[in-house]
């Protein structure tokens, strides 16, 4: 019996093209070797790792991915767990996940509601809903490789708990996903 194995496939909506089909083998590759992927249902990076979930499912009843909804009907998904969905303001840490954008967004007060869910998700991506079961990995995308846009928080709260990041915009970090992950 394979031991439970998580991921977080997050980036940038505005993910090149080229990035979000290596993310996509990424997701099938990582399927094949037992990985279930947690992410948050945004368009480019986030779908693109949920498409290639898909693809290498192709059509079995395996749910091998989880992806944490700021909010039920976000980006037409809804609430539904038994096809890996799930409407994170349903868990009963919903209130722990929005006290965590205070602590790791750097300017909380100036974010609006919808913003502090989104953020409030993403805590999720990295710990699932308790909140106290990292991934084991993150694979994202963020412009010139930076702690720049909505993926940081979920890079901060990963770096926080010691979880490594693998960044497709960095050569570097690209390496070393297909030496400690991929081989």
């Amino acid at each position: 019996m394979n031991t439970k194995k998580f991921y977080a496939g997050i980036g940038s909506r505005e993910t090149p093209q080229d990035v979000l089909n290596s993310m996509q083998w990424i997701a099938g590759k990582l399927y094949e070797k037992w990985y279930t992927l947690r992410s948050g249902g945004a368009k480019g990076a986030d779908e693109a790792f949920a498409l290639g979930v898909e693809e290498a499912a192709s059509g079995k009843s395996t749910n091998n991915y989880k992806i944490y909804l700021p909010w039920d009907g976000f980006n037409d998904h809804h609430h539904n767990p038994s096809k890996g969905y799930f409407d994170s303001s349903r868990a009963s840490t919903w209130n722990e996940a929005l006290e965590l954008v205070n602590k790791y967004h750097p300017s909380p007060d100036k974010l609006s509601s919808f913003a502090r869910k989104l953020m409030a998700r993403n805590a999720y991506q990295v710990l699932s809903t308790t909140l106290k079961d990292p991934v084991d990995f993150v694979i994202c995308w963020t412009k010139g490789g930076k702690l720049v846009g909505g993926t940081v928080q979920a890079m901060k709260i990963a770096m926080d708990f010691g979880v490594p990041i693998y960044n497709l915009a960095n050569v570097e970090d690209i390496r070393k996903l297909n030496k400690e992950v991929m081989c």
